[in-house]
């Protein structure tokens, strides 16, 4: 009896294994090799951080939309004469027409082309150019003591004259700059661009400046005299929402009416526009 059931036990025992050898029989899938840390042989391949995929896109599989992309912003400005600015924008009322309608102008004469900017920058990123000359001036005096002034001065006294000594700290020299300020001349553009997942809108924050000194601002007069630059500014900042490779108004930052750059300024409109392209990596 206890032969018997020594048999049954090591029979039980190697059904499994004999089924495990039967030819055909699916095998299972051993699992996945982990990546020990510090990498080495027989470890997994890191992910590239560079290839980007859909949440739910199968291991190897990458999407063609998915794919990294820069956004290339372009801005421009026009000048046109009044009148013909007021009637364009009274009988255009689409931005895309009234670009193509201003650029034909430009090659006839009788528009133009002020400025053209050119700043590329990744989806969701801060980008800026610059192009200035930084000019510096005084924004606080002092008098300080200068001995070359004399120490004596001349008083008439009963029929005589005589000189009196006068303290050295009585007598002040001229104003003598103490702090300094720097400013910017020239042209900035700053953008901030979020391209959307279908890649055909796209929100824009962007500020433009155009500045240029003209002149010195005068206070005072001989030694006590100051100078301040005075500046020129042309500024546009704002947030749009816009479609790829469509040109956009974005305002008219024309000169001021009693410009020194352009006496003609009072009688100019400036148009500015913003068009966006984006480019696959």
């Amino acid at each position: 009896m206890k032969i018997r059931t020594a048999i049954l036990v090591a029979g039980f025992f190697a059904c499994p294994a004999l089924h495990a050898q039967v030819p055909g029989a699916a095998q299972p899938t051993p699992p996945a090799a982990t990546p020990a840390a510090g990498g080495g042989a027989g470890t997994a391949p890191a992910a590239d951080p560079f290839v980007r995929q859909p949440p739910d896109a199968p291991p190897g599989v990458v999407e063609e939309d998915w794919s990294p992309r820069h956004l290339s912003v372009c801005v421009e400005s026009f000048s046109v004469d009044l009148a013909d600015a007021a009637e364009l924008h009274r009988t255009i009322s689409n931005d895309q027409e009234l670009y193509k309608v201003i650029l034909e102008r430009v090659g006839k004469g009788t528009a133009t082309q002020e400025s053209f900017s050119v700043i590329c920058a990744r989806s969701g990123e801060k980008s800026a150019v610059e192009s200035v000359s930084e000019i510096s001036y005084p924004t606080k005096y002092d008098r300080h003591v200068d001995p070359t002034f004399g120490n004596t001065v001349a008083k008439n006294a009963g029929g005589g004259q005589t000189k009196e000594v006068v303290a050295a700290a009585d007598v002040l020299g001229p104003l003598v700059p103490t702090e300094f300020n720097t400013r910017g001349a020239g042209t900035i553009v700053e953008i901030e661009p979020t391209l959307g997942q279908n890649n055909d809108i796209i929100d824009l924050r962007i500020s433009t400046e155009m500045s240029a000194q003209v002149d010195f601002t005068r206070w005072g007069k001989g030694d006590g005299e100051l100078e301040t630059p005075a500046y020129e500014n042309q500024r546009v900042m704002m947030a749009l929402t816009l479609r790829p490779k469509t040109p956009m108004l974005m305002g008219t930052p024309s000169r001021p009416p009693k410009s020194k750059i352009d006496p003609a300024a009072a009688k100019k409109v400036w148009f500015s526009f913003v068009t966006v392209n984006v480019i696959k990596v």
